[in-house]
């Protein structure tokens, strides 16, 4: 979620156009991002998460001081929009299939991985999109799209908040619930929404 967040940040927001060069605080916390997670050893990928959170920091500093640049463009919101799209999407697939990519069936002992994942993406990007009301207020008014984001904000919202004792795997008669899938409810609708988002907004 925050890998791809900056890399919009870095490719469109804060830039003016192709020729304006990045912003550097802004394009050492994309390199900083896109260590592997599951990197331990020097340097790890804790410590550059950290030294990404201080450059993103000072990029903030910076626009408090007048000495940023952040572009609030429809187009430039139309780029998060598409690529929030794609994490829903690759999320909702994890969260619905009955199979693997090798076509084993999918693991009670994963089902909870997939869950949580969805869950994190779900927090992070309601936070996001409460950052995006704000700060493209104007060009979500033009386009009279308010509701359809606060209804993304809604679905995801109450997707982070759902929390079983136990993540099962149930079948569709079963006596255990499949909490995949109830998960799947929630981003899936919000995926639908963020991709009606998408269109409204690149709508003349």
């Amino acid at each position: 979620m925050m890998r791809r967040t900056v890399v919009v940040l870095n490719e469109n927001m804060t830039r003016f156009a192709i020729t304006e060069a990045y912003n550097p605080n802004i394009n050492e916390a994309m390199n900083f991002v896109m260590v592997s997670p599951d990197k331990y050893w020097f340097p790890s990928a804790s410590g550059k998460y950290r030294e990404a959170m201080r450059d993103l920091e000072q990029y903030i500093d910076s626009l408090r001081k007048g000495r940023g640049r952040f572009y609030t463009r429809v187009d430039n919101l139309i780029a998060l929009v598409a690529t929030y799209k794609d994490i829903l999407g690759s999320s909702y697939h994890n969260l619905i299939k009955d199979a693997e990519a090798d076509g084993s069936a999918v693991s009670w002992w994963v089902v909870d991985d997939y869950f949580f994942f969805s869950q994190g993406i779900a927090l992070g990007m309601s936070q996001m999109l409460e950052a995006v009301k704000e700060e493209f207020h104007q060009e979500l008014q033009k386009k009279g799209s308010h509701k359809l984001l606060d209804d993304a904000i809604h679905a995801l919202h109450t997707a982070s908040h759902l929390s079983p004792w136990v993540v099962t795997n149930g079948g569709k008669d079963g006596i255990l619930a499949n909490h995949r899938a109830n998960m799947s409810t929630y981003i899936g609708e919000a995926e639908h929404v963020i991709a009606t988002l998408q269109t409204v907004l690149a709508t003349n």
